[in-house]
């Protein structure tokens, strides 16, 4: 019985220690002096868009030209996006603008925590046990779809494996009713499970959108890491998953904004 108690308090413990937050993810159309992003209050990311990664879900063109993404810090309980928005219209830098508002809960904060420690306990497993990689796509020798033959031209050519700086992949994500979110969690497995440990993948950030959307993730890669992703096999196996699970998305490749 003491023990039970001793499991359930440590359990406790640890639910307690993350507090669930409200927060606001802010798509922008900046057409004025994108420093004036660093005039603005609360705001703990800064994203500069480098690719809309949205046709790969055969969605056709982007419906809208964002080139920056704000993440803020938390919000007050009964600070609400209409506020949020009514403050935006205030600032002439910005042309248009999407404010989607998540709750980025106790429970989901653990999970994420417990996420990264399996994904780093098993990629040094696979560094230096099994020596586990990634099987990469050759566009030489096999039809593949051609969003990801280019993305693999333009974004993982030499010069761009160079770059050290982070991606960080917004997702913005809407399960096709009913029973999309089974279809999504295939793809979602292959990648956490599979390819996360090896390319040393984390999730800074994610959560519950309020409105419109199901799910909000912030994923961060190395440009490399997200290469052997974007071009593996497993993603040109599972990538069906993800398109029959998901109604609609958001899927944006940015690096933190270098305003300074």
């Amino acid at each position: 019985m003491d023990t039970v108690k001793a499991i359930l308090f440590a359990v406790l413990a640890f639910l307690m220690y993350f507090k669930s937050e409200k927060r606001f993810i802010v798509l922008l159309d900046v057409q004025g002096d994108p420093k004036e992003l660093l005039t603005m209050d609360n705001i703990e990311e800064i994203l500069k868009v480098q690719k809309d990664m949205g046709e790969h879900m055969h969605q056709g063109t982007p419906k809208n030209a964002w080139n920056y993404v704000l993440l803020t810090g938390k919000q007050n309980a009964d600070e609400g996006v209409e506020t949020y928005e009514n403050y935006l219209k205030k600032l002439k830098f910005l042309k248009d603008f999407k404010v989607e508002a998540f709750d980025n809960k106790a429970q989901s904060q653990a999970l994420r925590l417990l996420t990264h420690m399996f994904i780093y306990a098993k990629g040094l497993f696979a560094n230096y046990v099994t020596g586990e990689t990634i099987e990469q796509i050759d566009t030489a020798v096999g039809e593949y779809d051609k969003f990801f033959t280019d993305f693999s031209t333009d974004f993982c050519n030499e010069d761009a494996l160079a770059n050290t700086e982070k991606d960080f992949i917004v997702n913005l994500l809407r399960y096709t009713p009913p029973d999309g979110s089974v279809e999504f969690a295939i793809y979602e497995k292959a990648a956490l499970y599979n390819i996360f440990p090896i390319i040393g993948t984390r999730i800074p950030m994610s959560g519950f959108p309020t409105n419109y959307w199901d799910r909000f993730a912030l994923v961060e890669y190395s440009r490399q890491g997200y290469c052997h992703l974007v071009c593996s096999v497993l993603m040109q196996e599972k990538v069906e998953n993800k398109r029959r699970g998901l109604e609609d998305s958001i899927t944006l490749l940015t690096q933190r904004a270098n305003l300074s």
